[in-house]
């Protein structure tokens, strides 16, 4: 069954690591920072290095088949934003907080933290549940009524580089957040040097 899931499931995987991973180093260290909450980039970065694998062995595989059984126990298909918000928020919260803590972050910040990323976590998910699914299209794998027109009407080939093209984006996003990161804590050191 576990492999059978992640099987059927690694291009949610994919598109969601593609997804969460620079908006959480965003979150993590630049939104975070104007809160006064901010984690260190190592922080950051030793999370992004727990979540990884955690995502593609089946973190989002085992929560997109939670959301599904959700959808149905509930019976809110025709609610799939409110939904996904409020699962975002619950599952951003307890996920955000054990990884921080897990990197050694003290509990009160991981608490603050987790809060800031729960609220984030409850306007992102239906945007990953939706992007996963237009993804899902764009690499062949399934069909879905929420991609829209104009790329579903597209070829099979420009839809693959639709999708390559974002995981590509996503992964170059990252690491340029943890460099403005580091500029801007270099910027305010020496502001507060003078």
């Amino acid at each position: 069954m576990y492999t059978d899931t992640v099987k059927s499931r690694m291009p949610e995987s994919v598109f969601g690591a593609s997804f969460l991973t620079p908006v959480s180093a965003a979150l993590e260290t630049i939104v975070a920072g104007v809160a006064d909450l901010d984690l260190s980039n190592t922080t950051s970065i030793k999370a992004r290095a727990l979540y990884l694998p955690f995502y593609l062995l089946g973190g989002i595989a085992f929560g997109m088949e939670a959301r599904e059984k959700s959808l149905k126990m509930f019976n809110a298909h025709g609610h799939q934003w409110l939904h996904d918000s409020i699962l975002g928020a619950a599952a951003g919260f307890a996920l955000k907080f054990g990884i921080y803590y897990a990197s050694g972050e003290p509990l009160n910040k991981c608490v603050a933290v987790a809060g800031l990323v729960s609220g984030v976590g409850a306007i992102a998910a239906p945007a990953l549940t939706k992007g996963a699914e237009i993804f899902k299209e764009c690499i062949g794998y399934d069909e879905s009524e929420r991609t829209p027109l104009w790329i579903r009407d597209t070829g099979y080939e420009t839809k693959r580089y639709l999708a390559m093209g974002l995981v590509a984006l996503t992964m170059a996003f990252t690491p340029l957040i943890y460099y403005a990161n580091s500029s801007h804590k270099a910027v305010q050191a020496t502001e507060h040097a003078r």
